[in-house]
């Protein structure tokens, strides 16, 4: 099935001389700054060569790969040894720039762990979800509002093999 866009509209036009319409801009993030007008920025260009470096070293966008606590505490901790290497000023590799990606990499994996819900792979029937859902949601007490709201979306999300309701 073929995904249906749109376009999303903030209800405020500009108009050019030509008589082209567009949304205004005020409220969207602006990427273009990223890269400065009239020079190059060095940190661009040194992170995109750390990525490189490290998609030689381990795949690329390995990193994008991480997603779990372990991971989470592994990247704080290289932020940090390399901003202290960067701050003393160490020259051995390029520290800011690697400060700058496991930066990036705890954000990246923050957001993961605030989204990703893990899916066991294994079959259960449809009384051990029940159990579970009063093990893990419910806490083994009956409250009615919440195990029937959760027990309708599972319903609603999972098809059930065998001891089927």
């Amino acid at each position: 099935m073929k995904k249906e866009f749109e376009i999303k509209d903030n209800g405020e036009r500009m108009e050019f001389g030509s008589g082209m319409m567009r949304d205004i801009a005020d409220d969207k993030i602006n990427y273009a700054l990223i890269i400065p007008k009239d020079s190059e920025n060095p940190m661009i260009k040194r992170y995109a060569q750390h990525l490189t470096n490290g998609a030689k070293k381990y795949a690329k966008r390995n990193f994008e790969l991480a997603e779990g606590e372990e991971e989470l505490e592994r990247a704080k901790e290289s932020a940090f040894r390399h901003f202290i290497q960067w701050y003393m000023g160490e020259e051995d590799e390029d520290h800011a720039s690697a400060t700058w990606f496991n930066i990036a990499l705890v954000e990246l994996i923050k957001e993961k762990m605030e989204t990703n819900i893990e899916v066991n792979k294994e079959t259960m029937t449809y009384d051990e979800v029940m159990k579970l859902l009063d093990e893990v949601c419910c806490h083994g007490v009956q409250w009615a509002n919440e195990r029937d709201l959760a027990e309708r979306l599972i319903k609603k999300l999972f098809v059930y093999k065998g001891n089927d309701k």
